[in-house]
């Protein structure tokens, strides 16, 4: 952008050219080369990149199974420091699906770093020490700590209740998360008050958006009778689905959450 170099194929030639002087020429297919370079031309000044990480840092490696509309694992963990959690406090997610919240809430409570069992392009690169990685992956084991409190997903459908317990599994941590299948408007919570937070139906998996209204209310409700002194967060479409609760959300920020607008509400 902004630049006189605007061919982008002669870029690349020049490049490729450039590694060849260096390291011989490349013969590699650009779409199977394990180790990516990243030319960007702005205002006349040209930045050249290696790309580390490979598939994107979002995705922790636990992922083996998903659901329809998954909340990506790094907004996960963000959102659940947001609403202030620390590992401190029981949480509860009543609609986990392929479980997320509660797996990055358990590797927050363990003290467990995300991406550890996943792999990274820097991996493939020729001054890789495997050894060295295996030393910083046994000093973060050694930070680990034994959660203390009690981390529950519930799903209505059984299916995403199985894909989160494979995930939680794949994750390494299965051990520390209660599951129940059920309806959230149904099953009773548990003993001890602490975080509600989960991220409800935005209208495609109720069938109509006209039946929003009408089921936040019932869950608002819910939340009232049976989670007086919990602490409530929540993803919703609209803000105003809440206008009804006694609870005061406040939200927090808005964003895009697989293309469609949504915002993070917690109480205080």
């Amino acid at each position: 952008r902004k630049s006189r170099l605007f061919h982008t194929d002669r870029v690349e030639q020049v490049v490729r050219e450039a590694i060849g002087h260096v390291l011989g020429e490349p013969r590699v297919d650009s779409s199977q080369a394990d180790v990516m370079l990243v030319v960007q031309v702005v205002d006349d000044h040209c930045l050249v990149s290696v790309d580390s990480s490979g598939e994107h840092l979002h995705r922790r490696g636990y992922r083996k199974q998903a659901v329809p509309a998954p909340i990506r694992e790094n907004l996960a963990a963000g959102l659940l420091l947001h609403a202030g959690w620390s590992g401190h406090l029981p949480l509860l997610d009543p609609m986990c699906g392929s479980g997320s919240f509660v797996i990055e809430a358990a590797l927050l409570a363990a003290n467990l770093p995300p991406g550890s069992n996943r792999h990274f392009a820097f991996m493939d690169w020729p001054g890789y020490r495997a050894g060295l990685w295996q030393t910083l992956l046994s000093e973060a084991g050694r930070q680990q700590t034994q959660p203390r409190i009690r981390i529950e997903g519930r799903d209505l459908s059984e299916e995403a209740l199985g894909a989160a317990q494979q995930n939680a599994a794949a994750a390494g941590v299965a051990e520390w998360i209660d599951w129940q299948v059920g309806d959230v408007l149904q099953l009773p919570p548990p003993e001890h008050p602490g975080l509600v937070i989960c991220n409800p139906p935005y209208g495609g998996r109720l069938g109509e958006a006209t039946e929003l209204p009408g089921w936040y209310r019932r869950l608002g409700l819910l939340f009232e009778q049976y989670y007086p002194e919990w602490k409530l967060a929540l993803i919703v479409p609209d803000p105003g689905l809440l206008s009804g609760w006694q609870r005061d959300l406040r939200n927090r920020f808005s964003f895009k959450n697989g293309g469609i607008g949504v915002s993070f509400v917690c109480s205080d």
